[in-house]
């Protein structure tokens, strides 16, 4: 459930933080032997209030060597938590993850992700860093690493490189290689139809084979299946889990028994469901708190916007809600999830909006609580992950305002505590540095730069192993008296999302973003195949480009685009620019000059 912007954007962007001024804890520290160390992470919370993941319980909560313990023998810092109210470290039992998800994650409180298909060498880094207990600015990732799925299935449109399977006799093999990757458990693409939409689909027998071949290698399997009959092979069949909510019609009293009978969790991901249904919101904000404070324009936008594609069901949310209604009243596990960083979702930020809709299928604050920390724990091997329990991991967050009266009040985070250490809380607040360079037109023949860190380049598709081309020149313009930078390219099949063009990132890797509220139009000119082509304007902190259609002729053509005509846009945070053609071209020309920005 990506898109193909959701991808680029997850891949190149990083997103950059900055210190946000935070009330430091007030600590007393208290020696009991003459070998104290002024750097100890053991720690007493005096007057605590906290959820154990199952229940709440009050007195002393005891941290040390990043675990919670039943006495503390030696030194000890305290602080007195009065007032306040801890839970553990909130775990998204559904997301996709590269680049800086994990870092954005735990700035939101998320100190476990559950991943469900990213490359293999992400999850054998991610394995070695979850087995350590210090100091990290990164949220700890389990993950199915590749996915199941047919050639052409679903998954495969990505343009990477993954293998796929055809039949239940490569269902043992292709198990095998994902557990000799790292995987922690599989995860299988499945509908009850061949051919859906774009997509084709492993039969039953193959989806039977997988699971089969999983539990044979002491792997979980669950599966994405958002359709009900699919949805009900799934569990005959033995999956453990389910990884989105039917949200095609109304479960029956035949399927509830069976998910029952199987004991078969569900992880609803109603925040995607909703992005899908065209309902995405930030009404789940809580005003004034710590999450709302930190959210940068560009997140909010990224958490209000949608699925572009048609043919998407308006009414999917509220069958998914009404169907998590019916399976929560049976007593089915059901675990909190995103499906981060699809459209309307971002990493951490989106647990909290899970939280407010699953609500709304009637869950009370505590069972709501639970689906985001102990039924993970129950049902993934996490360790203790989940849990604030003798021995558990000290993964928690410290709350201002008390999440027993509404769920918004798990954003009001005060304090985050990681393996047993704190977590300095940073802000993606928007860029206010402006950019070193405005006018674009003096531009090396050499290697198309403007300065000695910011250059053009030709972009193409085939970063994901499409087959798209782009070749990038400079030659005299018969627009203006100023160098003309030409694009030939050609969109080809090979990617379902096909883009050619001209880049322009502000800095290496697009790391840091960039003021254009000092400047008030965007100028250029255009010359070469007719057509529409699209100018993007990649936002930090946002997933998917902005987008500015514009036309090209066979003429000269001048482009005055004002800034604040096109307000759903942060100005205050870009990272790059591009013009690209689209599906729609085959074989072109662009020419472009004279790019500038004016005051």
């Amino acid at each position: 459930m990506r898109s193909f912007i959701s991808i680029v954007m997850g891949i190149v962007a990083i997103t950059g933080f900055v210190l946000l001024n935070l009330p430091e804890p007030v600590v007393t520290e208290r020696t009991t032997n003459s070998d104290s160390d002024s750097n100890l992470q053991t720690w007493r919370f005096l007057n605590a209030t906290w959820f154990d993941g199952q229940r709440w319980q009050s007195g002393e909560l005891l941290i040390e060597n990043g675990q919670v313990v039943d006495a503390i023998k030696g030194s000890a810092n305290e602080l007195d938590v009065a007032g306040r109210y801890i839970i553990p470290g909130l775990i998204d039992a559904h997301t996709h993850t590269w680049g800086d998800a994990l870092r954005q994650a735990l700035q939101f409180g998320v100190t476990t992700e559950l991943d469900m298909f990213t490359q293999p060498n992400v999850v054998q880094q991610a394995r070695r860093q979850r087995d350590r207990l210090t100091a990290t600015t990164e949220a700890d990732l389990f993950s199915s690493g590749v996915l199941a799925t047919s050639p052409r299935g679903h998954g495969t449109e990505y343009g990477l490189k993954i293998p796929t399977l055809n039949s239940p006799s490569e269902a043992l093999s292709f198990v095998r290689q994902r557990h000799q990757e790292g995987s922690d458990y599989l995860k299988i693409v499945y509908h009850h139809q061949p051919n859906y939409g774009p997509y084709t689909s492993i039969d039953r027998a193959t989806l039977k084979a997988l699971i089969q071949a999983a539990h044979h290698e002491g792997m979980m399997a669950v599966v994405h299946a958002s359709h009900l009959e699919a949805a009900r092979h799934a569990v005959e069949d033995g999956a453990d889990g389910l990884v989105h909510m039917i949200s095609d019609q109304p479960i029956d009293t035949a399927f509830i028994e069976l998910i029952k009978q199987k004991n078969t969790f569900i992880v609803p991901t109603l925040t995607v469901i909703a992005a899908m249904a065209q309902q995405s919101s930030t009404e789940f904000l809580l005003p004034e708190s710590y999450v709302g404070s930190v959210l940068s324009t560009s997140q909010k936008h990224q958490l209000k916007s949608t699925f572009d594609h048609a043919g998407h069901r308006q009414k999917a949310l509220t069958i998914a809600i009404e169907n998590t209604r019916k399976l929560s009243q049976a007593g089915i596990d059901i675990l909190s999830g995103t499906d981060a960083p699809n459209p309307g979702t971002a990493h951490g930020i989106s647990l909290h909006n899970e939280l407010f809709l699953l609500q709304q299928a009637g869950l009370s604050n505590t069972q709501l609580l639970q689906t985001a920390s102990s039924a993970a724990n129950k049902r993934f091997n996490i360790g203790s992950r989940g849990l604030l329990t003798i021995g558990s991991r000290a993964d928690l967050l410290i709350l201002s305002l008390d999440p027993r009266e509404n769920i918004q009040h798990t954003q009001a985070i005060s304090m985050i505590m990681k393996n047993g250490f704190w977590v300095n809380l940073t802000s993606t607040s928007n860029a206010t540095s402006t950019l070193p360079v405005y006018d674009f037109t003096e531009i090396s023949a050499e290697d198309f730069s403007l300065t000695p860190t910011i250059k053009f380049s030709a972009t193409s598709d085939q970063m994901f192993s499409g087959h798209s081309i782009a070749h990038l020149k400079v030659s005299p313009s018969t627009c203006s008296n100023t160098p003309a930078l030409v694009i030939d390219g050609e969109i080809k099949d090979g990617f379902p999302y096909p883009w050619s063009g001209l880049m322009l990132p502000f800095s290496q890797n697009m790391a840091s973003a960039y003021s254009l509220n000092n400047h008030s139009h965007l100028l250029f000119n255009s010359q070469g195949t007719p057509g529409q082509f699209r100018l993007l304007i990649f936002v930090q902190g946002k997933s998917q480009p902005e987008e500015i259609r514009f036309k090209v002729t066979a003429e000269c053509q001048a482009h005055r685009i004002k800034l604040a005509d096109h307000q759903q846009i942060d100005w205050q945070s870009v990272t790059a620019l591009a013009w690209v053609a689209g599906k729609q071209q085959s074989k072109f020309t662009l020419s472009l000059d004279s790019i500038k920005l004016i005051q």
